[in-house]
């Protein structure tokens, strides 16, 4: 800093330091013009800064279209250091110098910002330099690869262009593989055909907006998927990557590119697309559940019905983490089977986060894994088996409801007390209940005769000097079911009836309970009873009482008809036996059933013989015309009356 005179001026300072430490420097402004070119870019170039400040960039890069790769990279970093407004590095710029050679340069680009922060132009600093003279050698070398690459070309799936900047881009090369589209070179090249000409007409206008709006905007590449037509006017969908070179004043000139026939690859992803529509459409409309959840466990896809199911929302299900918010132990290790690589089953009752529903659900948990065996999480499936428990639990009690009956009927020697206590028992099994009892209904006299209550609650119920006999006009609640002549339930006691009476002293506390009445010709005459189940009473517990009760009535009638058969017995045989009159049983063809002790005397025969013979052949003054007319008789009339002498 010391060897600095007072005429040295901050631009000379910065011309030193830029060329101690590059080994050239470029300016342009805003519009691309050179505004300033120090020394060693002269010695670099052979080009004075007077040629070149005031001229534009592209005057100065390769004119050769052999060169479109460096330069295009080029190009590129600098729009991108001019949109970022950052400085960039740049591998290989390829400028001409005085001699006709072309200098390959490495260094940086540097955005200049105004004082408002805008993009005001971009210094160019050079840190390498390698030079290539463009000589016959270098031309035969570059023919070369021309025609190694055509091979390449012709040899690959791989169409190249070269287009001019017009109307639907009149084609100047084009590679030999255009064959797999039906076309020749000579198509494009002698004028007859324009490559407008074979992009699909549906996408023509889309494919001309696309390239108008990359040349307004300045781009330099264009990539577009769109769909042409071959010679016998297949469809086929391509792929065009394209450069787009500018002139002098940055109007484009030409476009070089290449197409690539995408159709097997659409035609996947269409297959694609379908598949995943049909699979979605399974998704959303499954009777089941589904959800997935990723390699974390956290839910991040559902349908309709698992939230139905499940009794949530969207919001309370995505983001749910299967592995640190599940309480139900099985259910986790159903889950935690997936990260094992394994699927996971869960059979139970699901309780509801946000409600009191409690569902019967079975689940099933897969893994995910993808084609490179990376587990990416699981798939959960739900069913609601709420209707199949129903159903096995009907079947259950139906079965056992039978087992009851099939015992009532064997208890041939109980008393009637005790079939009907079995009966009250069962019944509050059968209900899941707790309490239960059983009355006898008289609807001609009005009451209501209690016949059989709970053990149970008979210790709850310390009520001292319990009535069996009650009015129906005069009981509360649990008369119901005979006012109303059907079932009657009542889940929450506590809420407010106007039948309700309130409780005896010392009565057991009801939460629930269930009355069904017993008819028999029209008419009620029994009612069935039960309380305090867990759950609510609903039509299954209905439909179990009411069968069992009517089965349990139908015993206790036949109990009783066979008692007052055995009454009616044992009087006709004591009529039978005591009367002096001589008593013969016969059937319809005449044989002789049974006889009392007159008619052994009358006949003079055993009870033993006379049973062994027919009424005809007992000696009578009735004809053996007769005795058949008899018995016709008794078949039409059920009885016949005639007198006869015993000789």
């Amino acid at each position: 800093m010391g060897e600095m005179t007072k005429g040295t001026t901050m631009e000379n300072l910065l011309e030193r330091i830029l060329d101690t430490i590059c080994k050239g420097t470029w300016v342009v402004d805003k519009d691309e013009v050179f505004i300033y070119f120090d020394k060693g870019m002269e010695e670099i170039t052979g080009i004075e800064s007077k040629e070149v400040v005031g001229k534009k960039l592209e005057q100065y890069m390769s004119a050769s279209r052999h060169s479109v790769g460096d330069e295009a990279h080029f190009r590129e970093m600098f729009l991108r250091a001019r949109d970022s407004l950052k400085p960039i590095p740049y591998k290989t710029m390829p400028i001409i110098t005085k001699g006709g050679n072309l200098s390959f340069q490495t260094g940086r680009l540097i955005p200049l910002l105004n004082s408002k922060g805008n993009y005001d132009g971009m210094i160019c600093t050079v840190e390498s330099v390698s030079e290539q003279k463009i000589s016959q050698k270098t031309l035969r070398d570059r023919l070369r690869s021309e025609r190694k690459l055509e091979e390449i070309y012709k040899n690959s799936p791989v169409v190249a262009f070269l287009w001019t900047a017009e109307k639907d881009w009149p084609v100047e090369f084009v590679s030999g593989n255009i064959s797999q589209f039906g076309y020749t070179p000579e198509d494009f090249t002698s004028g007859k055909l324009i490559y407008g000409d074979i992009i699909c007409p549906e996408d023509l206008d889309m494919v001309r907006n696309e390239v108008n709006e990359h040349e307004i905007e300045g781009k330099i590449f264009f990539s577009k998927e769109y769909r042409i037509l071959t010679k016998s006017k297949e469809v086929r969908w391509v792929l065009e990557r394209s450069f787009i070179g500018r002139d002098e004043v940055g109007e484009p000139s030409y476009y070089q590119g290449i197409i690539i026939d995408i159709t097997e690859r659409k035609m996947a992803e269409e297959a694609m697309r379908e598949s995943e529509k049909k699979y979605r459409l399974i998704f959303e409309n499954s009777p089941l559940g589904i959800f997935h959840f990723d390699e974390n466990g956290v839910i991040t896809h559902c349908n309709e019905n698992i939230m139905n199911i499940l009794d949530v929302t969207r919001e309370q299900i995505i983001g749910f983490n299967m592995l640190k918010d599940l309480k139900d132990k099985k259910m986790y290790e159903a889950v935690k089977a997936v990260f094992k690589r394994r699927s996971g089953h869960y059979e139970g009752k699901y309780h509801s986060t946000t409600s009191e529903k409690v569902t019967p659900i079975k689940a099933d948990y897969s893994p995910y894994i993808s084609e490179d065996d990376e587990l990416l999480g699981g798939v959960g499936i739900v069913e609601d088996i709420s209707d199949r428990m129903k159903a096995e639990e009907a079947l259950h009690l139906d079965e056992s409801r039978l087992e009851t009956l099939v015992k009532l009927n064997q208890m041939t020697e109980a008393s009637l007390e005790e079939i009907i206590d079995f009966a009250r028992a069962e019944g509050v099994r059968l209900t899941e209940s707790k309490i239960g009892y059983l009355a006898f209904v008289d609807e001609d006299v009005g009451t209501i005769q209690l016949k059989s209550w709970s053990d149970t609650p008979m210790n709850r119920c310390k009520i001292k000097d319990k009535k069996v006999e009650y009015k129906i006009e005069d009981v509360g609640l649990w008369g119901e079911s005979i006012r109303q002549r059907r079932p009657f339930i009542n889940n929450d006691y506590n809420k407010p009836h106007p039948r309700k009476s309130g409780y005896p002293k010392d009565h057991v506390e009801l939460i629930r309970h269930m009355d069904v009445p017993i008819f028999e010709q029209g008419k009620i005459v029994a009612l069935a009873g039960v309380g305090n189940k867990k759950e609510k009473y609903d039509s299954s517990d209905v439909r179990q009482l009411t069968l069992l009760m009517q089965g349990m009535w139908r015993i206790v009638q036949r109990r009783k008809a066979e008692k007052e058969l055995e009454k009616s017995e044992d009087k006709f045989r004591t009529i039978f036996a005591s009367t002096n009159d001589a008593i013969f049983m016969h059937d319809l063809k005449g044989n002789l059933m049974e006889v009392n002790k007159a008619a052994c005397e009358t006949t003079g025969y055993s009870r033993d013989e006379l049973l062994h013979m027919k009424t005809k052949e007992i000696n009578t003054s009735l004809s053996m015309e007769e005795i058949p007319q008899r018995i016709k008789e008794v078949k039409e009339k059920g009885h016949a009356i005639f007198e006869a002498t015993y000789r």
